[in-house]
C-alpha cells in the first residue's frame, strides 16, 4: 500500500450536460463513508462503481442533482454573537432537561417523587 500525500488524496466530481448522473472519485474517508451509507440506503440512486486496490479510493455514480456548491454564510459580528448566545442557551436548556430526566429516572427506581411541592410520606 502506498502512502499518498494530502495533495495526492483528491476528490474529483465530474459530470456532463447529457447525463443525469455525476461520477465521484474520492480518497476522503468521510465522503467514502457517506457514499457507502447512501448506496446502502438508496441503491437505485447511488452505486459503487469501483474500489481501488487497497481501498484508498472509490468511484461512485450519484444523481447530478446531489452535487451542490454551498458557500458559507457571511455574518456580521452582531449576528455571530447572537448565534453564539442562542447556542449556549440551547446547550444549557438541554443539560437542564437531561438532569431533570435523570432525576425522574432515579425517582422511578426508588419510588420517590422528586418534583417540587411534593412531600415524602411514610405510610403504614
Amino acid at each position: 500500500m502506498s502512502e499518498l500525500t494530502g495533495y495526492e488524496r483528491e476528490t474529483i466530481i465530474s459530470y456532463n450536460e447529457a447525463e443525469k448522473t455525476a461520477n465521484v472519485h474520492t480518497h476522503n474517508k468521510t465522503l467514502r463513508r457517506k457514499l457507502e451509507q447512501l448506496a446502502a440506503e438508496r441503491p437505485e440512486e447511488c452505486r459503487l462503481e469501483k474500489v481501488s486496490r487497497f481501498y484508498e479510493a472509490v468511484d461512485y455514480t450519484v444523481p447530478k442533482a446531489w452535487v451542490k456548491i454551498r458557500p458559507t454564510r457571511i455574518l456580521s459580528e452582531e449576528q455571530r454573537t447572537a448565534m453564539s448566545e442562542r447556542g449556549k442557551s440551547n446547550v444549557l436548556f438541554r443539560n437542564t432537561r437531561t438532569t431533570d430526566r435523570e432525576q425522574d429516572g432515579q425517582a422511578a427506581e426508588t419510588g420517590k417523587d422528586t418534583s417540587e411541592g411534593s412531600a415524602a410520606v411514610d405510610g403504614p
